[in-house]
């Protein structure tokens, strides 16, 4: 197989050995993959998707370097393995494609490794595309879901949001990120915001508010894991154009 996809002329045939050493598992093959990685062209994405199937660590630098690839759906794939395989080294490279890749779909991607990793030194970056407010509602909701991710660690993002962004589908979508941590030391921030001029962000305070009192007073744990599926209503506004 490793033979096929180093010497066949028919591209499709190398394209299917690509896909069939991700699926084998074959570590022997990740040297192979890396060089169809590296040569950027219609194999690339496959490469990657490959390498993250194997999960082999020796392939991190070049994934990294993938994520210059002038292909988004290879940049895409790159940061997914780079989230599978979990190598530290690479949350620095994440953040900077979460800020400045121009493509949502890798903007999601990353965002979706990064809440894998969990290192706080993504904070900063996640906070940059958060207050930047990419009117993309899949990428609002997977870098907001990330930042939740953090719970108390990312309070002051949504808070400093809240209160001074001039946007006020920030300050809503922070009020409701405030009400999924639910510390209740947040709540003089969010009963602040019920008087905020704009009416969608005092229903999103009201919300977060509700949310919280009901998490620390409900005698369930059912009834707090039901609280958990709060997202879902984040979608459903996203959806109705929120």
């Amino acid at each position: 197989m490793i033979e096929t996809l180093r010497n066949d002329q028919d591209l499709k045939i190398r394209y299917f050995a690509v896909e069939a050493l991700g699926e084998i598992g074959d570590s022997s093959a990740v040297p192979a993959l890396i060089e169809d990685l590296e040569k950027d062209d219609m194999l690339s994405s496959g490469a990657a998707f490959a390498l993250g199937k194997i999960g082999d660590r020796s392939a991190v630098p070049a994934l990294i370097k993938a994520l210059k690839s002038k292909d988004p759906l290879t940049r895409v794939r790159a940061v997914n393995a780079l989230g599978t395989i979990e190598d530290t080294s690479a949350v620095p490279d994440l953040t900077r494609v979460i800020v400045e890749d121009k493509n949502p779909d890798v903007k999601i991607a990353a965002a979706e490794a990064l809440r894998k990793f969990q290192d706080p030194s993504a904070i900063p970056a996640l906070e940059i595309v958060f207050r930047r407010w990419d009117r993309n509602g899949k990428v609002r909701l997977a870098v907001t879901n990330t930042l939740e991710k953090f719970g108390r660690l990312s309070i002051n993002v949504f808070i400093s949001a809240l209160l001074h962004h001039d946007d006020p589908y920030v300050r809503h979508d922070a009020a409701l990120a405030l009400g999924t941590i639910y510390d209740p030391l947040t709540l003089p921030v969010l009963k602040a915001a019920l008087r905020d001029p704009d009416e969608y962000v005092r229903d999103g305070a009201q919300v977060a508010i509700n949310r919280i009192t009901l998490y620390h007073t409900s005698g369930t744990r059912g009834e707090r894991n039901e609280l958990l599926s709060f997202d879902k209503l984040k979608q459903l506004l996203i959806s109705c154009g929120f």
